[in-house]
């Protein structure tokens, strides 16, 4: 059967836009990293701890076994995060590629 949620085996309804609850919308957008020196990726950039968008359109891509493309954007914002691990039995970790506030454009 189409449309069938996998953990729940009941039908989707697809065709409603999810809509955040009261009080979530954009005051809530947020990406924020690990603090911890520690946390940094071998090229020095930080690890990503959060990535919080409302009203998203998100694009997933894999590009190997250890890595994944993620793009996360709405009307404000455009994140491009890559998420990877060093080796199979390494910790994963998203590091941010590209990042644009469309409201005020660099």
């Amino acid at each position: 059967m189409k449309n069938l949620c996998p953990h729940h085996k009941r039908r989707l309804n697809i065709s409603k836009q999810w809509r955040p609850p009261d009080g979530l919308d954009e005051r809530w957008d947020r990406l924020t990293y690990l603090d911890e020196q520690n946390e940094l990726t071998k090229d020095g950039r930080p690890k990503v701890d959060e990535v919080v968008l409302s009203n998203a359109t998100v694009h997933l891509e894999s590009l190997s076994d250890q890595c994944f493309m993620l793009i996360v954007e709405n009307n404000k914002h455009h994140w491009h995060l890559s998420i990877c691990t060093d080796s199979p039995r390494s910790k994963l970790h998203a590091v941010v590629l590209e990042e644009e506030n469309k409201l005020a454009p660099s």
